[in-house]
């Protein structure tokens, strides 16, 4: 319907209006171009993902959610939001899976199960010791374990051989041969009680062979 405004006009403008939609009339009447004001048109009505919602108010423009629910209240709806429960308006993904920087155990480690073993907040991907709880992640000597599960902390061992099976590395193990979980060693020369006791037995036992 046109308007005094309109009227006001000259009369090829006004029958001009009269064929256009009222989108352009009304942009037209504002002083916009023709072209401009359609394409404004065809922006404001666009909704991509076809829900109640045009893409300018959608809150996941790329995904029906015509709840428009957004628990966390950081303006990305439920339906698209990386970390639904946590705040992150930005969607800051580095490792590209699942769930956003704000939310992930591992963020700088792709692991869509999310999966934690020992609870500590650190995923099983990025852990360095999976089995054992250790927030902090503390790894004094820089190999790929961490201090509370590495059998040499103080020493560096990725292999994490201990071939006596007494729970230290044969990399710092005083005695990598002999089972000692004590790593005694009275005299303080390096090595540790179980291998002097076991010489001395075996010397004895030639010299008590030697005697029969």
């Amino acid at each position: 319907m046109l308007t005094e405004t309109t009227l006001a006009m000259p009369a090829i403008i006004v029958r001009r209006l009269g064929t256009m939609t009222s989108w352009t009339r009304m942009a037209m009447a504002l002083g916009m171009h023709a072209t401009i004001a359609q394409r404004w048109q065809t922006r404001t009505r666009r909704n991509t993902d076809g829900d109640l919602w045009g893409d300018v108010c959608d809150n996941c423009p790329l995904v029906v959610n015509d709840d428009q629910r957004d628990t966390d209240g950081d303006a990305v709806g439920d339906a698209c939001d990386n970390c639904v429960t946590v705040a992150n308006p930005d969607q800051e993904n580095p490792d590209g899976d699942s769930f956003g920087s704000a939310c992930d155990n591992c963020p700088s480690v792709a692991n869509n199960d999310q999966l934690d073993s020992d609870g500590d907040g650190v995923g099983n991907e990025c852990d360095n010791c999976p089995a054992l709880a250790n927030v902090d992640q503390a790894n004094a000597d820089g190999d790929y374990y961490g201090d509370v599960c590495d059998d040499c902390p103080a020493v560096a061992n990725n292999d994490h051989l201990d071939m006596d099976n007494d729970g230290f590395g044969d990399a710092c193990d005083n005695c990598p041969a002999y089972f000692n979980p004590d790593q005694m060693d009275s005299d303080g020369d390096g090595m540790a009680m179980p291998v002097i006791l076991s010489l001395s037995y075996l010397t004895l036992s030639l010299a008590v062979a030697r005697i029969h």
